[in-house]
């Protein structure tokens, strides 16, 4: 845990943007001090100046080139993106890693479709991307999101202050020593081979946090429990039950993702309920967990059958519902590994088409799917 208040630079090329910073500072004021800056040097004399700073955290709007800034000598300075100023910095901090730290981009969602999207070698630059008018309505869990990057940075770095040559995983994700098999797989255990910490944090990220696999979010939890996503009265509760059951994951990233461990919560649902929880209905499943855990939560409901009678086993990552495999899409995934679940979208929200609005794209082998669905005649 971080006790002392940490410090934060929000750089864009337009003034009356602060108020985005604004929103994020009033967030968690009693945690991190901001500063905002326009980009009023060149790429290499600007780097410098942000690492001398010694800032916790940089959050850059991605096109800090749209509004000219002049120098005393009316030349532009200010004639590069987000990618080229945090390439400088990332450069830097290869040769440096205890000066290492969380970069984020927070910009309009035009800037980030049409330049930040295409550009597929500023994706790894960064540690996420926002969008500014999410800041409006969900400041607190953005401002709780990049305190959690800060914490993941700080622990990271420890490792290469102590002078130790690869990270501890088992250690920096918490688990126990007895479980360490379950991140034995080669893609995991090559993040120890890395330089530096924002290597390190975007591959935890990637592996760990993004999708499920090892770990859950609370709706792919939900899709598992058989438990409605729009009526979970009982939430508190149920991961309070969960938390006294070790499930919870609490290693970095889980203060501003909340995550649990699969293996964790797979083994619980086998002692709750049986181990053939899988093969019983999102209703059945509902009715036993409310039994056995004194919950009243509502069973799931199927968007394509409009009943609880269906086998609810992954969510949907377009509309977040429970789905049944059958009568779900697989979507693209340009990086894939065996522990991460298949990503899927609900046939509810391909044949409404309701999936493009969040920018997901479905794997080519989707067609097939797509025609026995519709013969089905759903």
């Amino acid at each position: 845990m971080i006790d002392t208040q940490l410090r934060a630079v929000f750089v864009d090329d337009r003034s009356v943007d602060k108020q985005y910073m604004d929103r994020l500072a009033r967030a968690n004021e009693s945690k991190i001090k901001w500063s905002f800056l326009t980009p009023e040097k060149n790429v290499e004399d600007f780097s410098d100046m942000l690492l001398a700073e010694k800032y916790d955290l940089i959050v850059l709007d991605y096109r800090l080139d749209e509004f000219p800034i002049h120098n005393s000598n009316h030349q532009i300075v200010n004639r590069y993106r987000a990618a080229t100023l945090t390439q400088y910095l990332r450069e830097k901090s290869i040769k440096n890693p205890e000066t290492d730290l969380p970069i984020v981009v927070v910009s309009h969602e035009p800037n980030v479709h049409e330049y930040y999207d295409p550009d597929l070698t500023a994706h790894d630059l960064f540690d996420y991307v926002y969008l500014k008018k999410d800041i409006n309505s969900s400041s607190n869990g953005i401002a709780q999101q990049l305190f959690s990057l800060i914490e993941c940075y700080s622990k990271v770095r420890q490792f290469f202050e102590s002078g130790q040559r690869s990270i501890d995983l088992v250690n920096i994700l918490q688990l126990e020593p007895e479980e360490d098999a379950i991140i034995d797989f080669q893609e995991i255990q090559e993040i120890k081979k890395l330089f530096a910490p924002h290597q390190i944090v975007r591959c935890i990220y990637r592996i760990f946090v993004k999708q499920a696999g090892l770990l859950l979010s609370y709706e792919d939890m939900l899709a598992r429990l058989g438990f409605s996503y729009q009526n979970s009265f009982d939430r508190e509760k149920l991961e309070k039950i969960l938390e006294n059951k070790k499930i919870k994951y609490t290693g970095i990233f889980s203060s501003g993702w909340p995550r649990w461990w699969r293996h964790r919560f797979d083994a619980w649902m086998e002692e709750t309920i049986g181990n053939d929880w899988g093969a019983l209905t999102a209703l059945d499943r509902t009715k036993k967990l409310n039994n056995a855990l004194g919950l009243s939560f509502i069973p799931a409901l199927s968007r394509i059958t409009n009943d609880s009678n269906f086998l609810c086993a992954v969510r949907c990552i377009s509309c977040d519902q429970p789905t049944a495999l059958m009568h779900a899409v697989p979507s693209y995934e340009s990086r894939r590994y065996l522990f991460l679940e298949k990503q899927r979208v609900c046939w509810a929200c391909v044949s409404t088409g309701e999936y493009e609005n969040r920018q997901i794209v479905l794997d080519v082998s989707a067609n097939r799917t797509i025609e026995r669905l519709k013969k089905s005649g759903f």
